[in-house]
């Protein structure tokens, strides 16, 4: 999608004067993100979560003309498990404000806290639109950054339970427990990852306000990223 993306990008910048070709390994286009169709059914392998705030994706959407289909979240029971330990929390046969109770009665205000943190870092990111759109440029990724907020690099160079604990000043049994379900769930990896790989993590997953009570945009029929890389 990187390459399909960045052809796509090019054409609209330089019009049809310059020739571009895309080299794929495969007979499918779409690299880590292409659909996998397994029997009746198609997974998108990569890639899957969408809000509002990708702009780029949302764009596409409308250049190719297609349907955005919203997901809302649901209230599902959520169940907190460490392998073979007990379940560290869970909101099963309980009531929305006896679960709210509970999460907080075990977790204090770090949540809340998160929240907030990951939520200035959101908006930090959000600046590359902008960046981009006055046709600025950088050498390294580390420059794009730092152009976007110093402690972006930061992150980089340290894990991301390292980061909760010492800069956001959270409790052990948040971070082993919820900050590191989020990750485990996405990339089936611990609080070892990077700091900016967690962060983005949990907001994609639940990126505050934004996702919690605004609907999800995700591309109609069956395969989103299909209809993407591939538009009919």
């Amino acid at each position: 999608l990187c390459g399909c993306s960045t052809a796509y990008f090019l054409r609209q910048l330089m019009g049809p004067a310059v020739a571009i070709t895309l080299f794929e390994k495969t007979d499918q286009l779409g690299g880590r993100v292409r659909s996998q169709r397994i029997g009746d059914d198609v997974f998108e392998l990569g890639g899957s979560i969408f809000t509002r705030d990708n702009r780029y994706m949302s764009s596409l959407t409308d250049a190719f003309g297609l349907q955005k289909k919203i997901h809302y979240v649901d209230d599902s029971p959520l169940l907190i498990y460490g392998g073979h330990q007990k379940v560290s929390f869970s909101t099963l046969q309980k009531s929305w404000l006896v679960a709210k109770i509970s999460f907080l009665w075990r977790y204090g205000l770090d949540l809340f806290k998160f929240h907030r943190h990951v939520s200035q870092l959101a908006d930090s990111f959000a600046k590359i639109y902008a960046i981009q759109a006055s046709g600025r440029c950088f050498e390294t990724p580390a420059a794009l950054l730092t152009a976007l907020s110093p402690d972006f690099v930061t992150m980089t160079g340290v894990t991301f339970g390292s980061w909760l604990e010492n800069r956001m000043g959270l409790r052990k049994r948040f971070c082993n427990e919820v900050a590191h379900a989020f990750v485990a769930s996405n990339y089936c990896q611990d609080l070892n990852v990077h700091a900016f790989v967690g962060a983005s993590t949990f907001y994609s997953v639940n990126n505050t306000d934004r996702a919690s009570h605004t609907p999800r945009p995700w591309l109609a029929g069956g395969s989103g990223n299909t209809y993407i890389y591939e538009p009919k």
